[in-house]
């Protein structure tokens, strides 16, 4: 922007370049709310903010490095129907941040909370995403090799259970003993969990923008041999997989170097 000049003619100059300056700072600071309320429409649609509304997972053990999640207990079970809307997710705890390769936060965005309620471990994944591929695996196949994907991997008393979730809704479930020896992942093991989805976007149509994918899913915690007392602790580790339109992959992990604490409360 141009100050305005000195004196005599320049004065009634001077006064235009005002009056221009003034339209030319409130064109800027709509077209500013405008960005950024678009850009946060899609969280506040489904009651997810960044500003970690949540009950934020807070200490990290010195020993081992990890970052301890406290899960709250629900006062009611959300609904799995892909509606965040539910009271359970505004008090529920973030999981972390998605980092990428080089230790910054990973873009898109993406964002995963934890809450739990008789006996059921409940998640909401929240992935931004401007081209939502669904892929074409069926379940228990390889929702990872075809489309945009969430893996995660929790871990129990003496095992680990893994769940890749695809847009279209695709669940892969197995599981891996881990005592008294680390075995091979059983994709014929079924962990009972039950999900629901909610998709801002046309799957698979990279002619448009699209916004959002949300996935709720409901996991048994006697899948990972727990009961869901207070003071039971699981971990978590997470991947989330972008297919962009430029072509390519890019990925954002969660607790790469050392998985999650997930502590219940």
């Amino acid at each position: 922007m141009s100050e305005p000049g000195a004196r005599a003619r320049l004065t009634r100059r001077a006064r235009g370049a005002t009056s221009l300056v003034t339209l030319a700072t409130l064109v800027t600071l709509v077209t500013l709310v405008t960005l950024v309320t678009l850009a946060s429409a899609g969280c506040r649609r489904h009651g997810l903010r960044r500003s970690t509304r949540g009950a934020r997972a807070g200490t990290r053990n010195a020993a081992s490095g990890a970052e301890v999640v406290r899960v709250p207990r629900a006062a009611v079970s959300p609904r799995i129907d892909g509606d965040l809307e539910d009271a359970a997710w505004p008090e529920a705890a973030i999981a972390g941040t998605f980092v990428s390769a080089d230790g910054a936060p990973a873009r898109p965005h993406s964002e995963i909370r934890v809450t739990q309620r008789d006996g059921t471990l409940f998640l909401a994944l929240y992935a931004a995403d401007e081209d939502l591929r669904g892929g074409t695996a069926a379940p228990d196949g390889p929702v990872w090799l075809s489309g945009d994907a969430f893996h995660l991997e929790l871990g129990g008393v003496d095992a680990t259970c893994l769940f890749d979730v695809s847009p279209r809704g695709v669940l892969t479930d197995a599981k891996r003993l881990e005592r008294p020896r680390r075995g091979a992942w059983d994709y014929a093991w079924s962990s009972g969990a039950r999900l629901a989805l909610d998709v801002d976007g046309t799957l698979d149509d990279p002619r448009d923008d699209d916004e959002e994918g949300v996935v709720e899913l409901a996991v048994p915690l006697a899948a990972m041999g727990l009961t869901g007392a207070p003071g039971e602790r699981l971990t978590l580790a997470a991947r989330r997989c972008d297919r962009p339109k430029s072509g390519g992959v890019s990925c954002g992990e969660l607790g790469a170097r050392a998985p999650l604490v997930l502590e219940l409360r």
